[in-house]
């Protein structure tokens, strides 16, 4: 059976899903092939591109020999087609989707934002916090030089004051220390007491006769050491070496014509407690100007 041949300029079956319209074509002779409306819908996603002349008796034909289902479209009043209508939760689920593509978007730069704040944030931090820990140490320095400097002249104002109420008994514990201490370099070293006697005869002015008085125990020393004392002095002409047991060990006077000189540790102590005493009392009388 032949039909009659009609010519359409442009034909165009792109890639779509199935069941979807993919073309349009106005020639009432498709009337005759029992479509209602001009839509074309195809079942297969292939992309058929039909361009130029050609005869619509082929392409229904062979449309049909393909299993295309040619189907009525629905035309709003302009005549164009009537969206296919969307399942609504389908359409739930896109916006769903869609928002929550958005909500991820926006959740991470936010999250750079805050990151990139909060290290802004913490070096601002840092920097005043170390300006600020410098400023409060110099402070705490500085309170701490005022306040060892208040300590200072607090221990020393102190020690003045116990000193002054003092002193007696300090004179007194130092000389009684010394004498000790000689005591015991005599037990050590017992030959001490003839550098006292020594140092003694050399302040006498007259050396023709002299005598020396000494503790017990070091008369054995000092009579050894006699004639060589003598020596050393020169003018010597005659030294008796007597006992005296009110003198302490190490302890000496010396004798000659014209008077004593005391060598005695009990003497010695006297005049260094004397000098103690004195200075002390020099001390008061300057700080009472």
């Amino acid at each position: 059976m032949q039909h009659p041949a009609r010519n359409f300029d442009y034909l165009d079956l792109e890639r779509r899903p199935a069941m979807h319209a993919t073309g349009v074509m106005t020639d009432p002779q498709l009337v005759r092939f029992g479509l209602d409306a001009p839509t074309i819908t195809a079942m297969t996603p292939r992309t058929t591109r039909i361009v130029g002349t050609t005869h619509v008796e082929d392409v229904v034909f062979a449309q049909l020999e393909r299993q295309v289902i040619v189907g009525p479209a629905r035309l709003d009043a302009t005549g164009a087609p009537i969206p296919e209508p969307v399942d609504p939760a389908v359409e739930a689920a896109r916006i769903l989707e869609e928002a929550r593509t958005t909500a991820r978007s926006m959740l991470a730069q936010a999250r750079v934002a805050i990151a990139t704040e909060r290290e802004l944030a913490v070096q601002r931090g840092f920097d005043e916090g170390h300006e600020n820990g410098l400023a409060a140490a110099d402070d705490e320095m500085a309170g701490l030089i005022q306040t060892c400097e208040q300590i200072g002249v607090h221990v020393m104002e102190e020690r003045a004051r116990v000193l002054a109420d003092n002193e007696g008994d300090i004179v007194e514990l130092a000389m009684s220390v010394a004498q000790r201490i000689v005591g015991a370099a005599l037990d050590v070293d017992p030959e001490l007491v003839i550098e006292s006697c020594r140092g003694a005869m050399r302040k006498a002015f007259q050396r023709g006769t002299m005598q020396v008085l000494a503790h017990p125990d070091d008369l054995e020393l000092l009579r050894a050491a006699g004639p060589k004392l003598a020596e050393e002095l020169g003018g010597v002409e005659h030294l008796d070496f007597i006992e005296e047991r009110r003198l302490d060990r190490g302890s000496v006077i010396v004798r000659t014509p014209v008077g004593e000189i005391d060598a005695t540790i009990a003497g010695k102590s006297a005049k260094i407690e004397q000098a103690l005493r004195e200075g002390i009392e020099s001390r008061r009388a300057e700080q009472a100007r």
